[in-house]
């Protein structure tokens, strides 16, 4: 092993070998419309929870399918 030769790099070399992260800069815009979609499918289930069995008729949902869908977390697709 004596014999091997070490190579050193400089500052700028190694940060030219360093692969940017694909996040970085853009994680604070996808968190708040992420935040955003969540609010925004809260809300929506939230109102669905509410409509009387004609308007349901109306737009042709059965109560068990929009209970099932009114009981699923915010974050549920």
């Amino acid at each position: 092993m004596a014999g091997v030769a070490r190579q050193f790099l400089t500052n700028s070399q190694v940060s030219q070998h360093r692969p940017e992260p694909r996040w970085r800069g853009s994680a604070l815009p996808h968190a708040l419309a992420l935040f955003r979609r969540w609010r925004q499918r809260s809300r929506q289930r939230g109102e669905l929870a509410r409509l009387d069995e004609q308007s349901l008729r109306d737009l042709g949902q059965c109560g068990g399918d929009v209970y099932r869908e009114a009981a699923k977390w915010f974050w549920q697709e």
